[in-house]
């Protein structure tokens, strides 16, 4: 799923500076599952054992490792045993997807908890967004770079997308309701905040930043310099 995805997702629901929140986003889309009818499938054991391979798979060898057979000998069981509880890879592919999203939020949310300043909170936890990323390389190429063709996320799983965005959505706003960034739409600043933190994480991944000088250091003058120019 492309970063401009998700962030129409986002846009698209409701909320603005001051009543934006991760519960209106989730309220939002599960609103939209129960109108489809697609909501995420429970797991069993099985069905965890065979998420749990293909994570292993995917970190191990990459993407083209994400066979029916390869997942599901690596997690010990039958072919139909994938094809029962998933329909086919690309179920097991968007439990991935899914819990690689759900591990970011998670991390971001640890990283400004316990930050009150809502700007340094704001900029923790773009900083956990690099770190989360460096750390889970794998998951990020399933997660943004589409390194599985024919995988295309379920409702479900861009409910979990979205939710992780809504997360820094409604950073910016609380910097705006404190004073410390301008007034704007908060997705739209989320939005260009995001598009500057990923790329530079791209180039990171790519193994680019090393060939163009791209340190950490940069990295911090980047969110700063963002974080000055919306604050006026």
């Amino acid at each position: 799923m492309s970063t401009a995805r998700i962030y129409r997702l986002v846009s698209n629901s409701p909320g603005r500076s001051g009543m934006f929140s991760t519960s209106t986003v989730t309220m939002f889309f599960k609103k939209v599952n129960v109108i489809q009818g697609t909501q995420r499938r429970t797991l069993d054991d099985t069905g965890r054992t065979l998420v749990r391979a293909a994570a292993d798979l995917l970190v191990a060898e990459g993407p083209t490792a994400l066979t029916v057979r390869r997942i599901s000998t690596a997690a010990g069981v039958s072919t139909m045993s994938l094809y029962d509880r998933f329909g086919d890879k690309n179920g097991v592919v968007d439990e991935v997807f899914i819990q690689g999203f759900e591990s970011l939020a998670t991390s971001i949310h640890r990283a400004k908890n316990d930050i009150e300043n809502p700007l340094e909170a704001l900029a923790a936890g773009l900083r956990a967004y690099r770190s989360w990323a460096l750390a889970n390389r794998s998951h990020c190429t399933i997660m943004f770079a589409q390194a599985v063709a024919e995988y295309e996320p379920s409702m479900a799983a861009m409910l979990v997308a979205a939710e992780a965005f809504a997360i820094l959505v409604a950073g910016v706003a609380r910097a705006m309701d404190s004073g410390q960034l301008a007034a704007r739409a908060p997705h739209d600043v989320a939005a260009s905040l995001w598009a500057a933190v990923h790329g530079h994480v791209v180039l990171e991944l790519d193994g680019a930043s090393e060939k163009v000088g791209v340190t950490a250091d940069h990295f911090e003058l980047t969110i700063a310099t963002l974080l000055r120019g919306f604050g006026s």
